[in-house]
């Protein structure tokens, strides 16, 4: 039995819908280009939105110590006292997180936005 014998499937379509402002229409930039390593056509969509940063959160520092090398992972596999004679060599890496907050207003037709979103976008009003 070969495995198109085995494998029954059909082709699902996708499709997506975006209503988009006539300001956000003129901020879009399209890139298509081909990924030789991937084999596959790419598309990039980058669109401008109307927004302003709310809040930012800071986390605690993540620390992660693995072996320096390939070799020093192997190390970990010697007897005892050939690891206390030829210790295994760590690197310590040390990653800071903040997290920012925005409110963003896609339908909003800037710069002649109505008030009522403008006013949200400061925090004043909600709509």
């Amino acid at each position: 039995m070969t495995v198109q014998e085995m494998v029954t499937a059909e082709l699902m379509r996708f499709s997506s819908q975006v209503a988009l402002s006539d300001s956000v229409m003129d901020s879009i930039e399209v890139e298509q280009y081909h990924d030789i390593a991937l084999r596959q056509l790419v598309h990039s969509i980058t669109i401008g939105l109307l927004g302003k940063e709310t809040s930012t959160e800071e986390f605690d520092d993540v620390v992660k110590t693995y072996p320096a090398t390939i070799w020093e992972e192997l190390k970990s596999l010697w007897p005892g006292w050939l690891r206390r004679r030829f210790p295994v060599q760590y690197t310590r890496e040390i990653r800071h997180r903040t997290v920012k907050h925005y409110h963003v207003c896609p339908h909003v037709d800037y710069p002649r936005g109505d008030a009522s979103h403008i006013q949200w976008l400061q925090g004043e009003q909600i709509v």
